[in-house]
């Protein structure tokens, strides 16, 4: 069962996707990012690119980001997050049209979303990719010169296997274990900053 954990909309259950589409991040996973991301979750802008259930993107929302977009290329999984986006905001009382304006869903190819967004700084970026997905390489380059991120965006990325070693080039990288899932903060190395 998906719930969102904290903030204004606490206790929202949500509806989950078939989960030979996708799986869902565990709340350990969650509550792990989100304690790591503590207040800068606060007015900031925050991508989810696989967004499955939408519930990492419903949570952020929740804690007080200003700008949410969740993605999920699943034309199936996109309608679970347009759901549980009604869920999450609409009550029999009134609708939340503030927090409806904040928030973005989209359903596009990581690629074709990247390309789209050109220019769309984000402050908190979520990678939780399909399984057997090793392209975080190619994905982390797009968003680097697409400027969807800068010096200061932290960048997450949940896998069950380690990171390809040679991003350890051009990201200071912190991992986090939670059971069986890893959790990667990534940000730019000072150099990279300024290209």
């Amino acid at each position: 069962m998906l719930i969102i954990r904290s903030g204004k909309y606490k206790n929202k259950r949500l509806k989950e996707v078939d989960p030979l589409i996708t799986r869902p991040s565990k709340d350990i996973v969650k509550l792990g990012l989100f304690n790591i991301i503590g207040t800068r979750i606060i007015n900031s802008s925050f991508l989810d690119l696989y967004g499955g259930s939408g519930q990492i993107g419903l949570e952020a929302l929740s804690k007080g980001a200003k700008k949410v977009v969740i993605n999920d290329s699943s034309l199936k999984a996109y309608k679970v997050i347009l759901e549980n986006r009604d869920i999450t905001l609409k009550s029999k009382i009134n609708d939340n049209l503030d927090d409806f304006n904040k928030l973005t869903i989209t359903n596009l190819t990581d690629i074709d979303f990247i390309n789209k967004f050109k220019e769309t700084l984000f402050d908190i970026i979520f990678l939780d990719p399909p399984y057997l997905y090793n392209d975080e390489m190619n994905i982390l380059s797009l968003l680097l010169s697409n400027h969807l991120v800068n010096e200061n965006s932290l960048i997450f990325i949940e896998k069950d296997s380690e990171l390809n070693s040679s991003l350890n080039e051009n990201y200071n990288i912190k991992k986090y274990k939670y059971g069986r899932s890893l959790l990667f903060l990534l940000t730019l190395k000072s150099e990279e900053r300024r290209k």
